[in-house]
């Protein structure tokens, strides 16, 4: 005796969709166990900045331009145990009154892990112009003998775990406030960043 039309076209297509179901769900499950596992193992920590020494040079106010010389001291800090970072490129700005008013870029340098790393820049502002609040703010500061500024990072970052590199990330820091004195004598306090990615 035939089969009755229809009957087991559907039921079959019914079974390989289940089939194609479990299958998806299992190789999901699988891989939410592998990253699981893997962050476990690795127990990932944040990436800390902070800037330890600030000094300014050469501060002039020409035709409401700012010339000037930042010198930056920037620690990273990797307190990872497994995970090392390759930063490709960097830029470290000097923000005075929400104005960019000194650029630097730092060399490609690897980061290994459990390692603070100095990361030294020198950010000229040459001619850079000041709105004119920035302007009557930096002269008040300028006769304060201290300027307050922030120091931004910028970078594209990877990371490396034994043999795996990861895709590229991008790492901003905000440094603020970060005193800078006038006066040679006077030293300069540490400022922790926020870093976000």
């Amino acid at each position: 005796m035939a089969p009755a039309s229809g009957t087991s076209g559907k039921g079959g297509r019914w079974a390989k969709l289940r089939c194609a179901a479990g299958t998806a769900l299992a190789i999901v499950v699988a891989f939410g166990l592998a990253v699981l596992i893997v962050w476990f193992i690795v127990r990932p920590a944040p990436l800390e900045f902070a800037v330890d020494d600030a000094r300014v040079r050469g501060v002039n106010i020409t035709d409401g331009r700012l010339n000037a010389t930042f010198e930056v001291s920037i620690w990273a800090d990797n307190r990872n145990n497994k995970v090392s970072v390759y930063y490709d490129a960097m830029e470290v700005r000097v923000v005075y009154d929400d104005q960019a008013v000194a650029f630097a870029e730092v060399a490609p340098f690897f980061h290994p892990h459990h390692n603070a790393t100095e990361i030294r820049v020198t950010a000229a502002a040459v001619a850079a112009p000041l709105g004119e609040s920035a302007r009557r703010e930096l002269r008040r500061d300028i006769a304060g003998g201290k300027i307050v500024v922030e120091v931004a990072v910028r970078a594209r970052i990877r990371y490396r775990i034994a043999t795996f590199k990861s895709h590229h990330y991008t790492l901003r820091a905000y440094c603020t406030p970060v005193d800078l004195y006038l006066s040679p004598s006077t030293p300069s306090s540490t400022t922790n960043c926020d870093v976000e990615f």
